[in-house]
């Protein structure tokens, strides 16, 4: 192998198209592939790399623990401060994906440092736009929903459409949680918030079905139809909520995430 350097890299990108993509099969070829080349020539970037297609492959399925896991394991042995950020970013993302948002926070500072010192903004930025959640649960939260909506805004404008797509899908899921809350607290005279948040919350799940299927993107389709299945529920549009989270749950089968698609039945279940 006269340049290990262009040959791994070359089958992380296929890795981390795969995720997004929803090939979990072949997010896992290239992991094992990366892995072998890497204990066979003593490659650590190579090992870094296996674990995090591995690592997708878990996010596609629906299979956070074992995600979470591999991305830590993926930091643990990088001796290369640039590829420890790849993992520490898809970390971060799975944390929050999963509502363990306190477990990211630490991890944020330290991307947003590296980008500051490196000028690594493609994993300051997403980690920025993560940062907002601080804000928002310390209580400012139009301060944060604002930062959030800004960088958004930054990314559609600049073509950066995956980092919008992804994004985008954390910033209705953000929106889906304060609907949430506010129609628990609508006879407290919360109603008129929950009338604020609805329209955004159905905004974003919308732009993000409607991206996910412009890319290829199926799982994000497919999670985004759930969760714009959840804000149709808590504004009790019953049917058109059934209907958003079957689609869904079609979306993810056919790619075999079948934990994202057990995880959605739970969902309708609870509103029967």
């Amino acid at each position: 192998m006269q340049d290990a350097y262009i040959y791994f890299n070359a089958l992380l990108g296929k890795g981390y198209a795969a995720w997004h993509r929803g090939d979990a099969s072949q997010a896992e070829k290239m992991g094992e592939r990366l892995i072998q080349f890497g204990k066979r020539h003593a490659n650590v970037r190579s090992l870094v790399a296996g674990h995090c297609c591995m690592g997708w492959k878990d996010l596609v399925q629906g299979d956070i623990e074992s995600a979470m896991a591999r991305f830590k394991r993926a930091m643990a042995i990088s001796a290369d401060p640039w590829y420890s950020q790849f993992p520490k970013l898809a970390l971060c993302y799975g944390s929050i994906s999963s509502g363990k948002i306190e477990d990211a926070l630490p991890l944020l500072d330290q991307l947003i440092a590296f980008d500051e010192a490196n000028g690594a903004e493609f994993v300051g930025h997403p980690a920025r736009f993560f940062k907002g959640l601080t804000t928002i649960i310390n209580g400012q939260v139009s301060e944060g929903l604002t930062r959030m909506e800004s960088l958004l805004a930054d990314w559609q404008a600049s073509g950066c459409r995956l980092r919008y797509l992804t994004c985008g899908y954390v910033m209705a899921g953000v929106y889906l949680r304060l609907l949430q809350a506010a129609r628990q607290t609508a006879d407290s005279g919360d109603g008129l918030r929950a009338t604020t948040v609805a329209d955004p919350c159905l905004g974003w799940y919308r732009t993000c079905v409607n991206e996910a299927r412009a890319m290829g993107a199926p799982t994000m389709e497919g999670l985004a139809l759930v969760g714009w299945g959840k804000a149709l529920m808590a504004l009790d549009r019953k049917t058109q909520a059934e209907e958003r989270i079957h689609a869904g749950i079609d979306c993810l089968e056919r790619i075999g995430a079948k934990r994202h698609a057990r995880e959605a039945r739970a969902v309708l279940e609870t509103f029967m």
